[in-house]
């Protein structure tokens, strides 16, 4: 190439002794005509055949580290790379500001073009765990993005040592003076950074899980979590950012251990009119029976009413389709008060979507309140005292 730089200015008549600069300026036209002629051939020959090549394989990660994000940065990694080591084998180390500034040029791209890659990288390996069957339910996207943001802090030492002159561990040891300076102005990313590995080691949060947090007034569906905030979509649609590091110093609720269980549960109760609890009548336990809502095995000396009533709702509790019959089922009376007989129905539906849930409910409700005159039991109401529903 020298060689080349040479024979043009013989042909253009330029005396290579008095006019250096000319020399320099024609090798760094060849230089920068090389790198892009080389860039152009890896972006629209071998780049394409690489693709082609990974989409062809089995395997799944390689899809993603050579994804067209990366691709594309390598196509311009590429042609910087033989630019700056063609500026180092071409240019003499010469005391000029030409050379120098040349020189300190393809450095900066260099470095930034490596940064890109990194970050380019980094996402394709964000998208790989967020795609694995382990790692996908974890919250590692905050932590990618600190590793993000130190390669680019990295990155721009390294540039400004090279603009200045400096070596960059000097420059590190001058940043490490204003580390106080640095620690208030990224407390919410170290703090969301830690608070993040916290997060998903200890399995506290995953994207997808349904939270409550009470403080932040977020009750709803984890949707993004990130360095400094997790992104909480709530029932009504809205939107709650709430920060990592509330989570981890704070309490939250979090309803993931209820979908996993298969079972979301039940826990509603009635009130009972006390005056109308009493022995059972043999007319009324044969009507009982012949109407199949007790069994002769739920029958005592005493047969009361309501606690003939609590058995009959647990037998009906157990055979109903939409309860989860390996969970706890019960049906039990507590402490009596001003308000009547409190019977409380606890159980756990075998499906937790929330609507089939509501409808569950209330379908229940409406048999437990509807049998309730077949033991002649009454419910007790504070604004008309009684309510019969005979």
């Amino acid at each position: 190439m020298k060689e080349l730089a040479e024979w043009t200015m013989e042909v253009l008549n330029i005396d290579p002794e008095s006019e250096n600069w000319i020399y320099d300026i024609l090798l760094l036209v060849m230089i920068v005509f090389i790198a892009t002629v080389c860039g152009i051939i890896m972006r629209r020959l071998i780049l394409p055949l690489v693709k082609k090549l990974v989409r062809k394989t089995h395997v799944k990660w390689d899809d993603y580290i050579f994804s067209d994000g990366v691709i594309k940065v390598i196509g311009q990694l590429v042609p910087a790379i033989i630019a700056y080591f063609l500026t180092s084998l071409l240019f003499e180390i010469k005391d000029t500001i030409f050379h120098d500034l040349v020189w300190r040029v393809m450095n900066v791209y260099l470095i930034a073009v490596i940064i890109k890659f990194v970050c380019a990288v980094i996402e394709s390996i964000d998208v790989i765990t967020s795609q694995h069957s382990t790692l996908k339910d974890r919250p590692l996207h905050g932590v990618y993005q600190m590793f993000k943001l130190i390669a680019i802090c990295l990155g721009i030492i390294v540039i400004i040592a090279n603009i200045i002159g400096k070596s960059p561990l000097t420059l590190i040891t001058g940043i490490g003076a204003a580390a106080t300076v640095l620690m208030l102005v990224f407390k919410d990313s170290i703090v969301g950074f830690v608070a993040g590995i916290q997060l998903s080691a200890n399995d506290m949060l995953r994207p997808g899980d349904w939270i409550c947090v009470p403080k932040a007034g977020a009750d709803g569906e984890v949707i993004d979590v990130s360095m400094t905030t997790v992104k909480v979509q709530n029932w009504d649609k809205t939107i709650t950012t709430v920060p990592p590091y509330a989570l981890v110093s704070e309490a939250f609720q979090n309803w993931r251990g209820m979908k996993e269980s298969g079972g979301r549960r039940m826990k509603r109760s009635i009130r009972i009119d006390m005056q109308t609890i009493r022995r059972c009548t043999e007319s009324e336990i044969e009507n009982l029976l012949n109407k199949k809502l007790l069994a002769k095995e739920d029958l005592d000396d005493e047969n009361v009413n309501a606690v003939l009533y609590t058995r009959s709702v647990e037998r009906y509790m157990k055979k109903h389709a939409m309860i989860h019959q390996n969970m706890t089922i019960m049906v039990r009376q507590l402490e009596p008060d001003s308000e009547g007989l409190p019977i409380e129905f606890y159980c756990f539906c075998a499906d937790t979507n929330w609507v089939a849930y509501e409808h569950f409910q209330t379908s229940f409700m409406g048999h437990a309140l509807t049998i309730m005159p077949e033991f002649g039991l009454r419910v007790f109401q504070r604004s008309t005292t009684y309510h019969d529903f005979k």
